[in-house]
């Protein structure tokens, strides 16, 4: 995601990999124990004295969605570092934002191919994260077991069964359950036609390659309207969480929108 650098804090963590500076702000941490705490404490009841205690599964849980957001976000940087542009990662809240160090290396870009270094920026994250998934399928499938990935957007489960005729390790549920779930709900939600995600960005791109004058306009009524049907799908099925985040991210597209209409109806743009 392309977004504004949060402020820093004293205790976040700070490492490079492949050349990125990566900043983790104890925010991520908080977020991916609050997401993952009920998921844990449903295994460790269910596998009961063959699983470790919830506390040691939930930190399971926060590595595997760091490793997961991570590569997300190297996606990210891996594309715009192949534009020219350096970048750095910050991991907070529910996910983390990719930021170009050098934007105007990207604003410099002509008008026909800045949307599609956009487009390709965008989708990079999410196509990582599915990368990474497929690569724990085959892994699995390799090990012995058989992958079936049922998405629901409730309660996210996944089925696990083993190719022969022994029950699967609980340990390796656990542990395939941790890294596909993020890995796959994580990317899919990403590519939602909704601002600020990276399918929302997507949108916007696309739209404005079609229409100059009035593609911004257009991609944030789809932002709008795609987000406020997601919510009401959230709400309906009881699941407050995404109902929540959705009518934020609405309110948000409908703010947005309010104001890209009050200017002048051509040219122009939010700035990324």
């Amino acid at each position: 995601m392309f977004l504004a650098d949060p402020p820093a804090t004293q205790f976040d963590l700070h490492f490079r990999i492949i050349g990125f500076h990566v900043r983790v702000t104890p925010f991520f941490w908080l977020a991916a124990g609050v997401i993952g705490h009920s998921l844990a404490a449903g295994f460790s009841y269910q596998m009961q004295d063959q699983s470790p205690t919830t506390g040691v599964l939930l930190l399971l849980w926060i590595l595997c969605v760091f490793l997961s957001i991570l590569i997300h976000e190297l996606g990210h940087a891996v594309a715009m570092r192949y534009y020219g542009m350096n970048a750095r990662i910050v991991l907070w809240h529910f996910g983390g934002i990719a930021i170009p160090e050098s934007v105007s290396s990207f604003v410099g870009f002509g008008s026909r191919t800045k949307p599609h270094a956009q487009i390709v920026i965008s989708a990079a994250g999410p196509v990582a994260q599915l990368l990474l998934a497929v690569a724990i399928v085959i892994g699995a499938r390799l090990g012995g077991f058989r992958v079936d990935t049922m998405i629901n957007w409730v309660n996210s489960t996944f089925a696990l069964t083993s190719e022969h005729l022994t029950a699967p390790s609980p340990p390796m549920q656990v542990l395939l359950t941790f890294l596909l779930w993020p890995s796959i709900s994580w990317a899919l939600l990403n590519l939602l036609p909704i601002y600020p995600l990276d399918g929302g960005q997507i949108t916007r791109e696309l739209c404005t390659l079609f229409s100059m004058s009035n593609g911004t306009r257009i991609s944030l009524a789809v932002s709008f309207t795609t987000a406020v049907g997601v919510a009401a799908y959230g709400f309906q099925r009881g699941d407050m969480f995404l109902a929540i985040m959705f009518g934020a991210l609405a309110y948000s597209s409908y703010q947005m929108l309010q104001r890209y209409s009050g200017h002048s109806g051509f040219g122009g743009g939010f700035g990324r």
